[in-house]
């Protein structure tokens, strides 16, 4: 299979403070349904989650109905308030992301009742979907190593024509965690991070 080359930058696309503008980009994307992100619209963001609940096979269907719940009430609400279109981020938990046909049926779900208020009233949205970090439960988590490590995750038969690709991608990664970083600080202009800006504490240790 042929590979095409990492895309690098050198600079920032936006050069100037006085240039940047929000909900515009100098290169927008476009989606399917005709949203267009950076050009010229800022458009509402919503996150969603379970609340704290067991979640296995005796309890699913009532997750399912959770979700469903969930995205009818906000599509509703932004149907009602003339959003010009709206962005759902649904956070998937360890256990729909370890079994990945409970996540694609969220995703299903979601989807289904965002395609039906687009075509009943014209409300246009987006889903983007946040899969769980089930390398390690402990933070922060090992990159690979760990209880996870050496057990298996499910792959879906459509997905598997990814696996070549990221296998590739993850043979890259050196096992050792500080020799990692000390090869992507090669691509990082650490110049442009300012840590005290958030509060954090600059280590002088050499």
């Amino acid at each position: 299979m042929d590979y095409k080359p990492v895309k690098t930058f050198s600079e920032l696309a936006i050069k100037s403070l006085d240039d940047f503008v929000y909900g515009v980009a100098p290169n927008p994307v476009k989606a399917k349904n005709g949203m267009v992100i950076g050009g010229g619209s800022v458009y509402p963001e919503i996150n969603m989650t379970l609340p704290p609940m067991k979640i296995d096979q005796s309890t699913i269907s009532e997750v399912y109905r959770q979700y469903s719940e969930m995205i009818e009430g906000i599509l509703k609400r932004a149907k009602d308030l003339y959003a010009p279109g709206i962005i759902v981020e649904v956070e998937l938990l360890p256990e729909t992301t370890m079994k990945p046909e409970w996540g694609f049926e969220i995703n299903k779900i979601l989807l289904d009742k965002m395609r039906e208020y687009q075509e009943k009233y014209g409300l246009k949205s987006l889903l983007r979907c946040t899969p769980n970090d089930v390398r390690e439960m402990i933070r922060p988590p090992f990159m690979r190593r760990g209880d996870m490590e050496k057990g298996e995750v499910t792959v879906l038969p459509r997905e598997k024509k990814w696996l070549d690709i990221i296998s590739s991608q993850i043979e890259r990664i050196p096992d050792d965690e500080e020799k990692f970083w000390h090869e992507i600080q090669k691509e990082l202009d650490l110049t442009k991070w300012r840590p005290e800006e958030y509060d954090l504490e600059v280590s002088t240790t050499k």
